[in-house]
């Protein structure tokens, strides 16, 4: 249920993350390389499944908008990217209880981005 792979200078999602991804409730990738999250990562399955994700610490400039189909996440990390804006869509993610996303490059947040997440714990 768990697949921690920290630190570990990955640069790309490694097949082995979405082979096990219907299985995964907690997935850390944090302090790698990556750039890009890949879309097809954001299976029905996986987003069902997935609770707590760790990006921090990668070199993301963007989150696809598939990303919002992960309505089960409670907790994450995006905390040490590139991120100069969060998506209108974050806000589908109803669960949400704990979100990081300091040290980015983000100047501005859009209202319509937290409203709906009422379950966030500051």
């Amino acid at each position: 249920k768990q697949l921690i792979l920290s630190n570990r200078n990955i640069t790309t999602i490694p097949s082995l993350v979405k082979e096990l991804s219907d299985n995964l409730t907690y997935l850390d990738l944090s302090f790698n390389k990556l750039t890009v999250l890949p879309s097809e990562l954001f299976t029905e399955s996986f987003c069902d499944g997935i609770v707590n994700f760790n990006l921090s610490n990668n070199c993301l400039f963007s989150i696809p908008p598939e990303f919002s189909r992960c309505t089960s996440l409670t907790q994450l990390k995006l905390s040490g990217n590139q991120l100069p804006l969060l998506p209108e869509r974050m806000g589908r993610l109803l669960s949400l209880q704990r979100l990081d996303i300091s040290n980015n490059r983000i100047t501005s947040l859009q209202n319509r981005s937290f409203h709906l997440l009422t379950n966030l714990i500051f």
